[in-house]
């Protein structure tokens, strides 16, 4: 058996990653999250190969591939797999087509490979992401966002919102008996995991898919959102110093998540982390203005571009309803931001 779990973005992914993937004694788990390390892979080589299998074009890839990919091939037990929650969107500019990451992975991974993925209402994704974006540098309001990826929706994430069409992408390369599709929504009562007989429902669902026994593994609250105060205060702040997102649409984000590749590509230790020494400065202050000045966050936005996305996210998630034969909450048919 080998797995991939894709994401989607703020649906626990580090806490599966971390607490469940590394943890789980019947896995030969990869990464990301490798030794229970948000960031780390099994070694150098498997960081840089996956790194590259999401950012690389072609050109540079095909010189990846044939460095690493034997050499990786040769050391695989079974059950073996990876998670990283960009295998079902871009978070920037300097990534590969979904298509192209499809493809890779299944070169890599081939038949018989179980494909994880868990989802949640888009408008209420879109939002977290929107805050993940601050935490990355972003210093544009959430209307000027919305706006954004609307009007350069062609190579906006949006187009990875609409579920079915990336699931459609990953069915017609592993099949649709090889996709676990889990609303994040049905697991969750109050923010907190259900559990039956004692049991995580969440995770008991993923290991009878992966035909593993369940394990009583402790579960971390890891990577949580800014607060709607927090928000307010890191745009604020971003405004002001600029890194990362903040530097313009190519800049490249949160490249210390990535260093192997980038060492490879000669990148010096102060350019990996240069970037990453100011956000958390600006993090740590922006916690600090949120205990004593109460400004939130402020979630406006276009209300014709916030129906037409409405329609389009309604349609995918009907399609995916009746294409992947999953019943979805009420929440994915009656959106609202």
């Amino acid at each position: 058996m080998k797995f991939i779990h894709i994401g989607y973005p703020k649906n626990l992914s580090t806490t599966l990653q971390n607490d469940f993937f590394a943890k789980h004694s019947e896995l030969n788990y990869l990464g990301i999250g490798f030794n229970s390390e948000n960031i780390k892979y099994k070694n150098s080589d498997y960081s840089i190969y996956f790194d590259g299998l999401i950012r690389a074009r072609d050109i540079e890839f095909k010189e990846l591939h044939h460095s690493f990919f034997d050499r990786l091939h040769k050391n695989l037990s079974d059950n073996y797999g990876i998670s990283h929650e960009n295998l079902s969107f871009h978070f920037s500019n300097d990534e590969v087509d979904i298509t192209q990451k499809v493809d890779r992975l299944f070169d890599f991974f081939g038949n018989n490979t179980k494909i994880i993925v868990v989802i949640r209402n888009q408008f209420d994704l879109i939002k977290s992401i929107y805050k993940e974006s601050l935490k990355a540098g972003l210093s544009i309001d959430f209307y000027d966002y919305i706006n954004m990826l609307y009007r350069n929706k062609f190579h906006s994430y949006l187009q990875e919102f609409q579920f079915d069409k990336v699931l459609d992408i990953y069915k017609n390369k592993f099949g649709m008996n090889n996709i676990l599709i889990l609303p994040i929504e049905e697991y969750k009562i109050n923010s907190k995991l259900k559990k039956v007989n004692e049991k995580y429902l969440f995770l008991d669902e993923i290991c009878g898919f992966l035909n593993i026994k369940y394990e009583n593994l402790n579960l971390n609250h890891n990577n949580p959102s800014l607060n709607n105060k927090e928000a307010f205060h890191l745009l604020e702040l971003n405004k002001r110093y600029r890194y990362n997102l903040g530097k313009g649409d190519y800049s490249l984000i949160d490249i210390h998540k990535y260093k192997d590749i980038f060492s490879y590509l000669d990148y010096t230790e102060s350019d990996i982390y240069h970037d990453v020494k100011m956000k958390r400065n600006l993090l740590e202050y922006s916690t600090k203005l949120a205990k004593d000045d109460p400004r939130e966050i402020d979630y406006y936005a276009d209300p014709k571009i916030i129906e037409k996305l409405r329609i389009m996210f309604i349609k995918s998630n009907e399609r995916l309803s009746k294409n992947f034969n999953i019943e979805l909450p009420d929440n994915y048919f009656e959106m609202e931001l």
